[in-house]
């Protein structure tokens, strides 16, 4: 293990096939750094972009970097975006002054984004377009559709339509009520793989929250790992399904921990002292982590 150290309190985290990329609290944009360590570069000059304090969504794919910068007010916000790559590059995309979801996606051509309908704008800039009505967040986008799912009181519903447009297909009819009684807590936080969507459905029972998934073409939500504790986030690679689980207010280190893709039993890849709130992410390799204090930590999987 090694770490690298950042200038702030890390929010989000991403990886590519060269770097890095986390979002600080203060007046820093989007930052990259390399994976084998070294000094971090912004991917915008912050006078182009300032992030900001309130990032609330965050994506890397397809050679581009998306942010969701909340207005403070709790209605509406700024969408950046651009290229990966560091410098004086990234641009606002447009200022929205309805209630916005936090979860965003990003692909080659466009940044999709929830604020009552599913919704998409182009990183080269031009006018947003709405896609389906009555939808709140991202769940996820791959190289054919875009998944997004509802809040109450809208409903429930997982659902995909394509890119290209169309209609749209209900693929779980309540997502965060599938597996238990109504009223479950729930996070909105997703990892795909090509066939495959996974979520954490939090739960008022003892033994939640659970690791679920469901097949890109619908179904019920199957449990892969029930009783994981207080954690948020998750990610998947070709085998496993990671997330993090907080340290207790007595002391006691939290864990970076996984478990088949499958179905089966829990193990942990690391102790950290706090994991409690922080990001995670993996390739092909190594898991990264945030482990508090503005620190980046990343261990080889094998």
């Amino acid at each position: 293990m090694f770490y690298v150290d950042a200038a702030a309190d890390i929010g989000s985290l991403a990886v590519d096939a060269d770097a890095v990329y986390f979002t600080e609290g203060g007046a820093t944009p989007v930052v990259r750094v390399p994976k084998c360590g070294g000094p971090s570069v912004p991917v915008a000059d912050p006078h182009v972009y300032d992030l900001g304090a309130n990032a609330l969504g965050f994506a890397v794919a397809c050679g581009n970097v998306a942010w969701l910068d909340a207005s403070g007010t709790g209605v509406g916000g700024d969408i950046g975006a651009g290229p990966s790559a560091p410098g004086d590059q990234a641009r606002l995309l447009m200022s929205i002054v309805k209630p916005l979801n936090w979860s965003i996606g990003v692909d080659v051509d466009y940044v999709y984004y929830g604020d009552g309908a599913l919704e998409r704008v182009p990183i080269a800039g031009g006018p947003p377009a709405s896609l389906a009505a009555g939808w709140s967040g991202i769940a996820a986008v791959d190289d054919v559709n875009v998944y997004f799912y509802q809040f109450p009181p809208t409903g429930t519903a997982l659902a995909s339509i394509p890119k290209s447009g169309g209609d749209a297909t209900i693929l779980v009819p309540s997502w965060q009520e599938e597996l238990g009684p109504k009223g479950l807590q729930f996070s909105a936080y997703f990892a795909q793989d090509a066939d495959t969507l996974y979520w954490i459905q939090g739960s008022a029972q003892p033994d939640g929250p659970n690791v679920v998934r469901v097949a890109k073409t619908g179904g019920v939500p199957e449990v892969i790992v029930a009783g994981i504790g207080p954690s948020r986030l998750l990610v998947v690679d070709d085998t496993y399904v990671y997330w993090n689980n907080p340290g207790a207010h007595d002391g006691s280190p939290g864990a970076i921990l996984r478990a088949p893709k499958t179905g089966g039993s829990a193990e942990t890849v690391a102790t950290v002292p706090d994991a409690a709130g922080g990001a995670i992410a993996v390739d092909t390799k190594t898991v990264y982590w945030t482990a508090g204090a503005g620190i980046i930590m990343k261990l080889d999987k094998e």
